[in-house]
């Protein structure tokens, strides 16, 4: 991801990656050699403190990592100290994916992790990262802090389903302009390791590829790909927009992030500052709302200053998009319930 940080107009993000950002526990830049070693577990003080570890896909500046430091302020000041959390961003302690299966291994404490590559690994998710189940963000969060929502996190598989995180509209982003799904037809695009996204591009006629996000700015560049879908903050903290200058608004997926803990953080601080993370947890999600309003807000604005071109598809190609939605959902038939229940909420 560094380099493709460096690129182009996105070294202002690799310089805020290097000096990192503030807060109690902090975030870690990778300077220190003990966050390059497989210690990603919780440690001991000598303060008798218990210090744990997240890990974050995104740079120190981003919304998400922000949000995480607050969180770890909060957890440090309400357990008095006893328990400590460094924020590891700039993916210091693997891919997402490897998050996620040190995670479920216990050896690492927590990560941050997109519902759409957790649905991988816990089908009760499935539903959420479905293309088009939510009608708007709004309608996501209703969903996920109903008992639906709870009963989902709480029942993960092989982890510990700790908050929601707010993780905007994902859309569509090309090297060429895109204003209907006839624009994609016979290209390829990046998407996650996921059987939903894979079944939406492939009814749009376009070739689903999967890589790691820190690969797609040189695979644009060198026209092995076409462009890629994210949210809009992840597609310009990437550097994409420098080679891929379209972004369409097709909003395909609401689908929220998580924070996910492995199984044996509990039995590492105690149960009554397990419950205060908990409680620390649920405000997470207040707080990655609010910084990603103010960020997104900035972030769009400048983008258009630096020649980035905002698709806003009109109604008749919105339908286009949508129309994937019920082939896809035919290819999900054990989610039939789930889907109706999701869209009851409305």
């Amino acid at each position: 991801m560094i380099k493709a940080l460096k690129r182009g107009g996105a070294l202002l993000f690799s310089v805020l990656l290097l000096t990192g950002c503030t807060g109690t526990a902090g975030v870690n830049t990778g300077e220190d050699e003990a966050y390059t070693s497989d210690a990603d577990t919780a440690q001991a003080n000598d303060d008798g403190s218990v210090m744990l570890k997240i890990a974050e896909l995104h740079v120190a500046e981003h919304p998400i990592t922000k949000s995480l430091v607050a969180f770890a302020d909060e957890v440090e000041e309400k357990t008095e100290g006893r328990v400590k959390i460094d924020v590891c961003p700039a993916e210091l302690l693997g891919s997402e994916t490897e998050a996620v299966e040190k995670v479920r291994s216990g050896s690492l404490d927590m990560a941050r992790v997109n519902s759409v590559i957790m649905c991988e690994y816990s089908a009760n998710l499935t539903p959420l990262a479905l293309p088009y189940v939510f009608e708007s963000r709004e309608h996501m969060w209703k969903v996920v802090k109903s008992p639906m929502g709870d009963e989902i996190l709480s029942n993960l598989e092989g982890c510990e389903g700790l908050a929601w995180i707010e993780n905007g509209a994902r859309c569509f982003y090309s090297s060429t302009p895109i204003y209907s799904p006839e624009d994609m037809k016979g290209k390829k695009f990046r998407v996650p390791n996921s059987k939903p996204m894979y079944a939406m591009l492939e009814y749009y006629g376009a070739t689903p590829v999967t890589m790691e996000l820190s690969e797609v700015y040189d695979n644009i560049a060198d026209n092995s790909i076409r462009g890629a879908e994210n949210d809009i903050i992840s597609y310009d903290y990437f550097a994409n927009s420098v080679v891929a200058k379209y972004y369409v608004k097709n909003n395909h997926s609401y689908a929220p992030a998580m924070l996910i803990g492995s199984r044996s953080i509990k039995d590492k601080i105690g149960d009554e500052d397990y419950a205060i993370l908990l409680e620390c947890a649920k405000d997470l999600e207040e707080i990655s709302v609010k910084k990603w309003d103010e960020d997104e807000a900035k972030l769009v604005e400048d983008m258009k200053e630096r020649g980035v071109q905002i698709i806003e598809p009109n109604e008749e190609h919105m339908q286009q998009f949508k129309a994937a939605a019920d082939a896809i959902y035919a290819k999900f038939p054990e989610c039939a319930e789930q889907i109706e229940q999701i869209r009851s909420m409305k």
